[in-house]
């Protein structure tokens, strides 16, 4: 299955120009440690909770974190076999996805991946017991 199949809905992206407190808040209502900071479709990194901790306002805006973004994402076209790799390697509850041309297209949570593999998992263990 690819990226592009399982993309998390509802998600925001953060900008620069956006402050910690609506970082914190997003991150707190969507149940995530991570999220991409975007620019015109363009990917600039992710943001981790981590690295929103220390901040001595949260009217901090977020281009003030700049040098501490991860640069991690996956491929839109790639497969979701590969993009649990890049979780389980730099430990993100959210990878973005990106097209071709590296626009920014969403994102997938490590909770959405996860209940599509179990999908899969459930339906090749369906197959194999009707059979």
């Amino acid at each position: 299955m690819l990226n592009l199949e399982i993309l998390s809905d509802g998600i925001p992206a953060l900008h620069l120009e956006d402050s910690v407190l609506l970082a914190k808040e997003i991150m707190l209502d969507h149940h995530v440690a991570h999220l991409p900071v975007v620019s015109e479709k363009k990917l600039l990194g992710i943001i981790s909770e981590e690295d929103l901790l220390d901040v001595p306002s949260e009217d901090t805006p977020i281009s003030s974190l700049q040098a501490q973004f991860s640069h991690a994402s996956v491929q839109g076209i790639g497969h979701m076999l590969d993009t649990l790799h890049v979780f389980s390697e730099f430990q993100l509850t959210l990878i973005p996805v990106l097209s071709p041309e590296s626009e920014y297209l969403g994102s997938i949570t490590a909770l959405d991946l996860l209940r599509q593999t179990d999908k899969i998992i459930d339906r090749k263990s369906t197959r194999l017991n009707s059979s």
